[in-house]
């Protein structure tokens, strides 16, 4: 009967500690509001988004994201990101989803 309380009072402390440590990121996610564009000179032009008059992010995105975004040049967009490398000029972020703005026609 020891056996099962040591065993019990064991677990109880544990689990938390497994459950805490297994749970999803429920940091928030990162994201920033500008306008797309494209920069540099075909054949090497690269998808952006203009933050601000002096940032602006180069877009690392698939294909279907890519292909939505050079449709919408020009237009404002949210962008959903999960790493910046900042080791690029300009910063470079890789995309999970970007979404349009409503109302962003120009």
């Amino acid at each position: 009967m020891n056996y099962i309380k040591k065993i019990s009072v064991a677990v109880l402390l544990i689990l938390p500690l497994v459950i805490g440590c297994s749970s999803q990121n429920t940091m928030e996610a990162k994201f920033v509001v500008g306008e797309v564009e494209v920069v540099g000179n075909e054949p090497f032009i690269n998808l952006a988004v203009k933050v601000n008059p002096t940032n602006t992010y180069i877009l690392n995105c698939n294909e279907e994201t890519k292909k939505l975004l050079f449709k919408n040049q020009g237009k404002m967009v949210k962008i959903f990101y999960d790493s910046v490398d900042n080791n690029k000029v300009p910063k470079e972020i890789s995309v999970i989803k970007a979404e349009l703005l409503p109302g962003s026609i120009r």
